[in-house]
């Protein structure tokens, strides 16, 4: 898949870059907003929409019992392309998530917001984070479609252990779909807050998250994939099945 359809497909692409905190704006943009915790740039006299965001923000953060001091660029970019230009990814929303900064096509982008919350919680992997984002940020959408409708295809295609180890090497629309439904699977069965405690603390080496997964949900990962499968699709619920 050429890498402007992966892209687009995706609703946000997430990396790891430990950069500095913004002591000035890139070049070419300009302050035109700022709230408690961003500071918005943007270019050509574009708005963003400061007071969403940031009510928004401190909503989730407090269903996440999660603290987010302090305050980080947000920059908004006319389109993918600016974004790939600044960050190396074409994309049309991408965050920083040592340093909260967010970078996105979009003048409210709640998806984006949720990553830089959870960054401070701890990192599970792609694969929970991008469910996280588009369980709480996207309200389990795609494109206005329901990411249940689109998982329970999904799963026909994909062994879901493929999609939670190797989430970006799997096609952006399945992998997206089958991430947030089974996060919001979680959050159904368990709460957001027990899915918060899995966050905490946690790294994305499978051995170590797999051990912490198990001792947060009292399952497997395979098992819990395996009964949100069969809650989507009606499949056996056996660990064989995810």
């Amino acid at each position: 898949m050429t890498t402007w359809i992966r892209a687009l497909l995706a609703t946000t692409v997430t990396a790891f870059l430990a950069i500095p905190a913004v002591a000035s704006p890139l070049p070419g943009f300009q302050l035109v907003g700022q709230s408690e915790h961003f500071a918005f740039y943007a270019r050509h006299g574009r708005k963003t929409e400061t007071k969403a965001n940031e009510r928004f923000l401190t909503r989730t953060a407090l269903l996440l019992e999660q603290s987010t001091e302090g305050q980080t660029a947000y920059y908004l970019h006319d389109d993918a392309a600016g974004v790939g230009a600044t960050t190396g990814v074409y994309a049309s929303g991408m965050t920083e998530l040592t340093s909260g900064e967010i970078h996105s096509t979009q003048a409210y982008h709640p998806h984006e917001i949720v990553h830089r919350i959870a960054a401070a919680l701890g990192d599970p992997g792609s694969f929970f984070h991008e469910g996280l984002a588009v369980s709480l940020g996207d309200e389990g959408k795609q494109g206005g479609v329901s990411v249940e409708v689109l998982a329970r295809a999904a799963v026909l295609r994909y062994k879901v252990r493929d999609v939670v180890d190797g989430f970006t090497s799997i096609e952006p629309r399945a992998a997206y779909a089958m991430a947030g439904s089974f996060m919001g699977y979680l959050i159904r069965r368990h709460g957001v807050a027990t899915v918060a405690q899995f966050f905490r603390g946690c790294r994305p080496e499978v051995v170590a998250r797999d051990r912490h997964f198990q001792e947060v949900f009292g399952l497997r990962i395979d098992e819990a994939t395996a009964a949100w499968r069969q809650e989507i699709s009606g499949a056996p619920a056996t660990a064989k099945s995810a």
